[in-house]
């Protein structure tokens, strides 16, 4: 006769090395997904209300861009390009990163420059042109 502690211990050793599998494999999947939540390519948009872009906000993009230029010289391998989209001022800067950890490290100089700035829009997304 066999016992029911036997029976159960067999089963779970015969389980744990797919069980392991299985979580490796979650792992893996999650580590990947991590690593490409910082995107590589933003678009930065100047906007206005009928009345021009607002002082604040036309000072906060051209600081950004300046950011962008002085990373360029400094050998970040990034593109920018620049678009006028309106009739009273309105710009769109869109950016490709060549390298994602060269995108989060700006992406948090951009994020705190933007802050509390009305009218200053920035997507992880590619520009249409």
């Amino acid at each position: 006769m066999i016992s029911a502690a036997a029976t159960g211990y067999s089963f779970i050793s015969r389980l744990l090395p797919f069980l392991l599998l299985l979580l490796s494999v979650a792992c893996h999947g999650t580590e990947m997904k991590l690593q490409h939540e910082t995107p590589t390519t933003l678009r930065i948009e100047a906007l206005s209300r009928g009345r021009g872009v607002p002082p604040q906000t036309h000072q906060a993009y051209l600081k950004i861009k300046d950011l962008l230029i002085e990373a360029q010289k400094q050998g970040m391998q990034l593109n920018i390009r620049e678009n006028t989209i309106g009739l009273e001022g309105e710009t769109r800067l869109c950016i490709e990163f060549s390298d994602p950890t060269d995108a989060a490290a700006l992406l948090e100089k951009i994020e705190s420059t933007a802050t509390g700035i009305d009218l200053l829009n920035i997507e992880a997304r590619r520009c249409q042109d």
